[in-house]
């Protein structure tokens, strides 16, 4: 579940560029939808849309619809990761993209998760990559295409990035009290929980985005934008778990990935989560998948994106 992108650009030519000016100069009354197919590995076409509002008034905590403040430094802030570390819009991590190349090292064996929910050992494997194609140009003479050493990436999934230090920024130590605090979560209708539940700016920089194709210098991406379009989503997607299961007594039975298991130099992801769980007294059953993807890194857990 990998994107294919257009190339992009930095420069404009000089007529274009009087035009943008001149278009600007008239101004705009609303902000307009904002999507992107940017590759955040998870595979889901994502709008953004400035103003959301929430269906239901009864939200015990207004940090969903605050979470998206942008910071001086392009950097973008949620509830609990104010310093979200991002660095200035310069299309790079800390480590650099750039420096993502061959280790010609096999990806760490690391031993499976526990839980009382799921056999992690029967979660397939997911579906890494796609066909990076050709350009409708490619053959004609005089052709001159991009230079883009790293294209193997897009159909491998992953660039070779090399490994680095460190934890997850608040990491659930264990799977299952993960799910614990995302079920607490929704009986308690606590955006600002979910935003300490999911990946900071500061990890997706550092252990993510460097290893997504999408970062490879020749798509000239910067990293804040693609995290600016996974934020939108996440809170997106808790506005819509809390309005649809929150409040209502659900405890959790058994939980599968429907996508399996991707796993990168520096995390794992656990794709396509679905919590079964049953409502109290009732014994109602529902299929929870808001949670959609959850990261997984040297033992902690967090949510990388939840889905509308």
């Amino acid at each position: 579940m990998i994107f294919q992108h257009t190339l992009r650009t930095r420069t404009l030519p000089g007529a274009a560029l009087a035009g943008l000016v001149a278009l600007l100069a008239v101004g705009c009354q609303s902000e307009p939808e904002r999507t992107s197919d940017l590759g955040d590995s998870t595979g889901a076409k994502v709008t953004a849309t400035q103003g959301h509002s929430d269906s239901r008034s009864d939200l015990k905590d207004s940090g969903a619809s605050t979470a998206n403040e942008t910071l001086g430094s392009g950097a973008v802030s949620t509830p609990g990761h104010e310093a979200s570390g991002m660095a200035e819009d310069t299309g790079e991590s800390p480590s650099s993209a750039a420096s993502a190349v061959d280790t010609g090292q096999p990806l760490p064996d690391r031993p499976l998760p526990t839980s009382q929910y799921v056999d992690f050992a029967s979660v397939p494997v997911a579906k890494m990559g796609d066909d990076p194609g050709k350009s409708r140009f490619e053959g004609l003479d005089g052709f001159d295409g991009p230079d883009d050493p790293e294209r193997s990436s897009v159909a491998r999934g992953r660039r070779e990035a090399p490994a680095v230090d460190g934890d997850l920024d608040g990491g659930v130590r264990g799977f299952d009290k993960l799910i614990g605090e995302i079920m607490t979560a929704l009986d308690n209708q606590d955006a600002r929980a979910f935003t300490y539940l999911r990946i900071s700016g500061h990890d997706y920089q550092k252990f993510c985005w460097p290893e997504f194709p999408e970062s490879r210098p020749v798509t000239n991406i910067p990293v804040n934008e693609s995290w600016f379009f996974l934020e939108r989503r996440c809170q997106s997607g808790i506005n819509s778990g809390i309005n649809r299961w929150g409040d209502l007594g659900y405890y959790p039975v058994r939980i599968e990935f429907k996508d399996g298991r991707a796993d990168y130099r520096n995390f794992r992801f656990w794709k396509g989560m679905v919590i079964y769980a049953k409502r109290a007294g009732s014994g109602e059953e529902v299929a929870i998948d808001f949670a959609e993807v959850v990261i997984e890194r040297n033992g902690l857990f967090k949510v990388y994106a939840f889905e509308d």
